[in-house]
């Protein structure tokens, strides 16, 4: 049986409320941690992922490629990524 659309409408609302008001790494802002550098870019951006998978955004450099491990520095929270700066450039 069909909800009413009042509560349908007052359901959806209240999760998409809750879904906006999701920061998940906000604590990573100023924090430093070694990333795998992929072959993804976005835009001007290298996808890069810590070791458990969270999706770090690099200023695409020639002084890197895909495999290489970075340390970086977030700089910027987002709610499906992080930007970084380099800090330094570890070994394979």
């Amino acid at each position: 049986e069909q909800l009413p659309i009042d509560v349908v409408k007052s359901r959806v609302k209240e999760l998409s409320d809750w879904f906006k008001a999701l920061h998940p790494y906000d604590e990573l802002v100023g924090k430093e941690m070694d990333v795998w550098v992929s072959n993804e870019k976005t835009g001007d951006y290298r996808c890069c992922h810590t070791k458990n998978y969270t999706k770090v955004l690099i200023v695409d450099s020639k002084e890197f490629a895909a495999g290489d491990v970075v340390r970086v520095k977030c700089v910027e929270a987002q709610r499906f990524h992080v930007k970084a700066r380099i800090v330094e450039k570890n070994g394979n």
